[in-house]
């Protein structure tokens, strides 16, 4: 069953799907409820490997097309905190830990001045997205003794950084792994009216082709998997379906600042098939399988993955008290082709 565009559209939606699709490819699940849609552009996938990750040459990408927001005064306060966990695999082919940045000027010079950052467009880390401005390098909140990135939501508005990296060449197997921390008292509530009521945590976009795959939160605090294949020169409809197997309601992650470990695997099973999986776990714990998808398409085949994108679009507008952030203490992709269990999970 396909789940329509909910009424009105959010600001982040106007921006990111400026094209409406028929999808061509659903999930094979029971759907519930609309967790937000949007639809994420093509690109060209050419890189040069650097000493902080990958970057892609965005020649061709368009500029985006409203003035980028830049972060405003941090308004959700930074308390000083230092956690140590796992670090980074090195295995991956793409990835970012902070740990070279001293300052968000550092940081912004990784964002492309296409999405609001101070970076090249043909050689940053972060080549694709919006709001790119409002990313902000904390050095009071640490991981493994490094700086992190904060990720401003201000009351009154709904936009957030959205930050897109393309892989070197199109990927149908591949892992992602993310250590993020929430704000006491975060909420994907707000107060836009008959609007759904989610944030796409992360996802991906496919070669040639719009649409997502994408872990996110929908109604308050359901997790959901997303997949969705549209062709890039249609203008209708755009569905998406939930992942009917997830039992964990969004909960202590958002009360107690603790750091989590998000885990994805994604994996082409056939021409027309896919499979994801996401496990989560507090920073450290034993990762737990939180949702198992399978999607097929209804027609053409399944195109390669050729990027992802580490935050996506928030659909309500906040209270104007409501100032909330998130964390990235580091994160990782990891080849699937290459790497077939690459954090030793059970069951893989």
């Amino acid at each position: 069953m396909l789940v329509g565009f909910p009424n009105g559209v959010s600001p982040e939606d106007q921006t990111l799907n400026t094209r409406r699709v028929v999808v061509l490819a659903t999930v094979v699940l029971s759907s519930t409820a609309c967790a937000g849609t949007d639809s994420m552009g093509t690109g060209p996938t050419s890189a040069n490997r650097t000493a902080v990750g990958l970057r892609r040459d965005t020649t061709s990408l368009p500029p985006v097309a409203t003035p980028p927001a830049t972060a405003p005064p941090s308004t959700t306060p930074s308390v000083p905190s230092s956690s140590v966990g796992p670090g980074l695999s090195g295995k991956a082919f793409l990835w970012d830990d902070y740990r070279n940045y001293r300052s968000t000027s550092d940081l912004q010079r990784m964002i492309s001045s296409n999405l609001g950052g101070l970076g090249d467009p043909h050689t940053s880390l972060y080549s694709d997205g919006v709001n790119g401005g409002m990313a902000e390098l904390d050095q009071a909140v640490l991981y493994n003794g490094h700086p992190t990135v904060k990720y401003n939501q201000p009351g009154g508005s709904s936009t957030t950084p959205q930050l897109v990296v393309g892989f070197p060449q199109p990927l149908r197997r591949f892992w992602f792994r993310a250590k993020i921390r929430f704000s006491p008292g975060y909420t994907t509530d707000g107060v836009t009216p008959n609007y759904g009521k989610g944030y796409k945590l992360f996802g991906w976009g496919w070669h040639g082709n719009y649409g997502r795959g994408s872990i996110e939160l929908g109604n308050i605090r359901e997790y959901y998997i997303v997949w969705g294949v549209t062709p890039a020169n249609s203008n209708t409809a755009y569905g998406s379906a939930p992942d009917a197997t997830a039992s964990r309601l969004a909960s202590t992650e958002w009360q107690d600042g603790n750091w989590y470990d998000y885990i994805v695997l994604y994996e082409q099973t056939s021409p027309t098939t896919v499979r994801e999986r996401w496990w989560l776990a507090p920073d450290g714990g034993q990762p737990a399988l939180q949702g198992d998808n399978v999607g097929q398409m209804t027609t053409g085949q399944v195109p390669a993955a050729d990027r992802f994108l580490l935050g996506m679009n928030f659909n309500q507008q906040r209270a104007q008290n409501q100032n909330q952030a998130l964390w990235y203490g580091q994160w990782e992709l990891v080849d699937g082709e290459q790497n077939t269990n690459p954090f030793g999970l059970p069951g893989i």
